[in-house]
């Protein structure tokens, strides 16, 4: 009986070891972004950000239209589970593009996220433990999300205020949603410059006071548009 019990042992690890594969991660797109539009007319108060620039991740996603499986339990004869939701892209594996469910799910002897295989041809498959099983087109939609994690590198500009007619800003750069302390400057202005260049951003002040500043972006830190003409 030992004898059978360590076998099932031995079996059960081999199939989870077989089961998990070296997946090469593949880096998110970067969806450039600019908060304020250009051009707007746009008050902040002391504190808020005046211009946002940078990069959000944008992250490709599989969404399952249907559930297929029961939810594992403990056991030998545990089938590989595919819940209905989103799975992300998260790398490549042999000639797969693997995308993969945020949760993860109890096979026999070890958790592991239900994933979705993408052949060279664009074919899609439910990942299982043998005969991936073929997709088709209405059980499966593709998209794209924003984390609103900000991709390497950022820059913010705030208003912090207006002192003996001297215009008060913060700046802030970002690297992997993380303030950098040597690059976070405090420039100031006279409240007469009705248009101001910081860093490579052009933006023009309509009106300001100790609790407000109304002002239209011209330019970005580094998006550049055929206001610049005008200066």
């Amino acid at each position: 009986m030992r004898k059978y019990v360590f076998l099932f042992i031995i079996m059960n690890l081999i199939w989870g070891c077989a089961t998990s594969i070296a997946i090469l991660p593949i880096k998110p797109e970067a969806t450039y972004f600019i908060e304020p539009e250009l051009a707007k007319i746009n008050t902040v108060y002391i504190g808020e950000t005046m211009l946002k620039e940078g990069n959000y991740k944008t992250i490709k996603v599989l969404k399952l239209l249907k559930e297929f499986g029961n939810v594992p339990t403990t056991g030998i004869l545990a089938a590989t589970y595919h819940p209905k939701g989103d799975y992300k892209l998260i790398g490549k594996f042999e000639n797969w593009i693997v995308y993969q469910h945020d949760n993860s799910f109890w096979y026999g002897t070890h958790e592991s996220n239900p994933q979705i295989l993408e052949d060279n041809n664009g074919n899609l498959f439910l990942r299982k433990k043998s005969n991936n099983k073929p997709l088709s087109i209405t059980e499966v939609e593709r998209s794209k999300i924003i984390v609103k994690e900000y991709d390497n590198f950022m820059q913010e500009l705030i208003y912090t205020g207006l002192e003996n007619n001297v215009i008060k800003f913060s700046y802030r750069e970002f690297v992997n949603d993380m303030a950098r302390p040597a690059f976070t400057l405090n420039p100031t202005y006279n409240k007469d410059d009705k248009k101001i260049r910081f860093k490579g951003a052009f933006f023009e002040i309509l009106e300001c006071n100790n609790q407000s500043i109304t002002y239209k972006i011209l330019s970005g830190f580094k998006s550049k548009t055929k206001n610049n003409l005008n200066e």
